[in-house]
């Protein structure tokens, strides 16, 4: 279709066919709107949404009382209520698993975010309760000697990622929604302060009432194209995978600790996760990042021993203040955005979703969004602040 001018048009138009952009195109797609979904790679879901772990938690990065922690505690609600229902409809399974959880921890710095998970009554679980190492080992006699303390009685979710996004795009082929992949958005096409829709690079161009950048680095492309500008920092995570460990039962716990997690999953596989390197936009496997990973497993002795069967490394957009972004961007009509959500995509993706399809409608969004304005870090007063960034 090189060179073509051809025009089609939609109600909502969505670029980039991440989780987050996929359940907003499923969601959108369900309340009777015309959708599109634009992916620039080949297939859905090979960004940070290739993440293995799954990891569900509400725990908000510890931002007890905070808008954050209540979102996320909604997010994993309506996320546990319609992955049943997308199941029943598609005939596939989303690997939705709940573990017993396990926070532990290894020194006094670890010792202190258990002390204050715990007195977060938004945060814990009813049945929760701190034991000293000793007590840990009593029952889990595989948990190292340098475990001082630890929190048991709760509970942990996790799903296969891939999994999940493939219920997302049957969803979405279900309802009628038209999935690009392998296609490139060249640019917004604006008509005064009003985006109208997009035109590719093989010089189609997709009218839309309503844009939705979901694209992470992509979106910030195209809003420079217009003027304005959006703040994401590169995250990089790395993952190892393991498989083995029959001398000793851990598939019953996920474990989290000051630094990561280890998530056993079906098939005697162990997820270790994962890195948080800030300002950095290489997705490559390194030394270091390998070394946090052993750190993080060495608090199960036995997991070092294991052979590495698989690894991940990806570049995830995050807001400077950690929070995603999802609303309409600042003076521009028929433009919302729904990025930066770090490492919690997966989580955010369903209430992410239902809050886009209420905006692209012009309904009311009964959730609580002020704290996620897009304003904190899109406009054309952040040229300038990108520009440093980039020099420094």
């Amino acid at each position: 279709m090189a060179g073509s001018s051809q025009i089609s048009a939609v109600d909502v138009l969505i670029v980039g066919g991440g989780i987050v952009g996929s359940a907003c195109a499923a969601l959108t797609s369900r309340a009777g709107a015309s959708v599109t979904l634009i992916e620039t790679n080949s297939e859905l879901g090979l960004g940070a949404s290739a993440a293995k772990s799954g990891l569900l938690t509400t725990a908000a990065d510890g931002r007890s009382g905070s808008a954050y922690a209540r979102f996320s505690a909604l997010a994993l609600e309506r996320l546990r209520a319609i992955i049943p229902i997308l199941e029943t409809e598609t005939g596939a399974s989303a690997q939705v698993i709940r573990s017993r959880h396990l926070r532990i921890a290894a020194g006094t710095d670890e010792e202190t975010l258990l002390d204050s998970y715990l007195g977060a009554s938004d945060l814990r679980q009813p049945d929760e309760m701190m034991v000293d190492g000793e007590a840990l080992r009593a029952n889990r006699p595989w948990l190292s000697r340098k475990v001082t303390r630890g929190i048991i009685g709760g509970h942990a979710h996790h799903l296969q990622p891939s999994s999940f996004l493939k219920i997302l795009a049957c969803a979405c082929r279900q309802a009628g929604v038209t999935i690009e992949t392998g296609v490139k958005v060249a640019s917004l096409k604006r008509r005064n302060s009003r985006i109208v829709g997009v035109r590719l690079a093989d010089g189609r161009v997709v009218r839309a009432g309503t844009t939705v950048l979901a694209a992470g680095f992509e979106s910030a492309a195209l809003l420079t194209s217009i003027g304005q500008a959006i703040r994401l920092l590169p995250v990089r995570g790395q993952m190892a995978i393991v498989q083995g460990l029959e001398e000793i039962d851990i598939l019953e716990d996920v474990i989290s600790t000051g630094r990561g997690y280890i998530v056993p999953k079906p098939g005697g596989l162990i997820v270790i996760g994962a890195t948080h390197e800030r300002d950095n936009n290489k997705p490559i496997l390194t030394l270091g990042g390998m070394g946090t990973l052993a750190r993080i497993a060495s608090v199960v002795p036995a997991l070092t021993r294991l052979p590495i069967v698989g690894t991940f490394t990806g570049i995830r957009p995050m807001s400077p203040d950690g929070l995603p972004l999802i609303g309409p961007v600042p003076d521009t009509q028929g433009l919302l955005v729904a990025t930066g959500h770090g490492s919690h995509g997966v989580l955010l993706s369903v209430a992410t979703g239902e809050a886009i399809r209420d905006m692209a409608a012009g309904y009311s969004v009964t959730t609580d969004l002020a704290t996620f304005d897009p304003r904190r870090w899109v406009g054309r007063e952040h040229h300038a602040a990108i520009q440093v960034e980039g020099a420094l």
